[in-house]
C-alpha cells in the first residue's frame, strides 16, 4: 500500500495522500498509510466513516474530485480540516475488490485544478490495484 500511496502523491504533485481501510469490528476507517512530510497526521490513525470525503467515498462506493474543499459544505466535518490542514483540492477513490469496498485512497492538495476526469480514472486504477493486495474481508 505504501508504494501506491507514495505514487499517487508524487504523480498528482500533491501535498499528501493516505489510504484507510474499514475496520471490520467497528466499521470505522483505520489509517493504513500516509505519504507527505508533516502535512497531516490524524490523531490515533482513525477516521469516522460518516464524515468527510473519505467517509463519503466509502459509503457511496464512488470516486470524487473536489475543488475548494476549505469552503464547501458538501463534505461537512472533514477530518483533515479538524487536524489543522485544509487542502484546496482533493481526489479520492474507493478500494474495491470483488464488489466490496475495503477502504479509500485520498490525495490531498494535488497540483493544478482538479477537473480532468482522466486524473480520477488514473486514481481509480491505482485504487483497484491496491485493493487487490489487501486482505480479504
Amino acid at each position: 500500500m505504501r508504494d501506491t500511496v507514495d505514487l499517487a502523491r508524487i504523480l498528482f504533485g500533491a501535498d499528501a495522500a493516505f489510504a484507510a481501510v474499514i475496520d471490520q469490528d467497528t466499521g470505522g476507517l483505520i489509517l493504513d498509510t500516509v505519504s507527505g512530510d508533516g502535512v497531516w497526521h490524524p490523531a490515533q490513525g482513525q477516521l469516522p466513516v460518516d464524515a468527510g470525503i473519505a467517509g463519503w467515498v466509502v459509503s457511496s462506493g464512488h470516486a470524487v474530485l473536489a475543488n475548494g474543499t476549505g469552503s464547501t459544505t458538501e463534505f461537512p466535518s472533514e477530518p483533515v480540516s479538524r487536524a489543522g490542514y485544509v487542502p484546496g483540492r482533493v481526489m479520492a477513490a474507493p478500494l474495491v475488490r470483488d464488489g466490496h469496498c475495503l477502504g479509500v485512497i485520498e490525495v490531498l492538495g494535488p497540483g493544478g485544478p482538479v477537473n480532468d476526469p482522466r486524473d480520477l480514472d488514473l486514481l481509480v486504477l491505482l485504487a483497484d490495484q491496491a485493493a487487490q493486495r489487501l486482505p480479504s474481508r
